[in-house]
């Protein structure tokens, strides 16, 4: 895993640059993971799936938000690479590639 991309392989975990978790402008913690769907090859970089952003744990409770929905690991990957967001507004507002008909967040 690098700060060159969201995953190494699918199901993976994206890294702003010197740490592994995005800071939110209200000082809460988020993980940017790129969750394949269980029907791709997970050996292919074309393999799909959706880009979730999970909160820190706080007593047991984990927020899910859905960055991205059915976008290729290719895409999310170079949408981290070519941006490299620091903090999570930055990765909420990656120009992620999404399927037709989705509407933007």
């Amino acid at each position: 895993m690098t700060s060159a991309g969201l995953s190494a392989g699918c199901g993976s975990a994206g890294r702003p640059p010197g740490d592994y978790l995005f800071k939110d402008k209200s000082g809460g913690t988020w993980w940017i993971i790129f969750h394949q769907f269980p029907t791709d090859d997970p050996h292919t970089p074309r393999c799909h799936g959706d880009v979730l952003a999970c909160s820190e744990s706080h007593e047991e409770l984990i927020h899910v938000r859905v960055l991205a929905a059915d976008v290729s690991r290719n895409e999310a990957d170079a949408a981290f690479r070519d941006n490299k967001p620091s903090n999570y507004e930055e990765a909420e507002k990656l120009p992620h590639r999404s399927a037709p008909g989705q509407k933007p967040h």
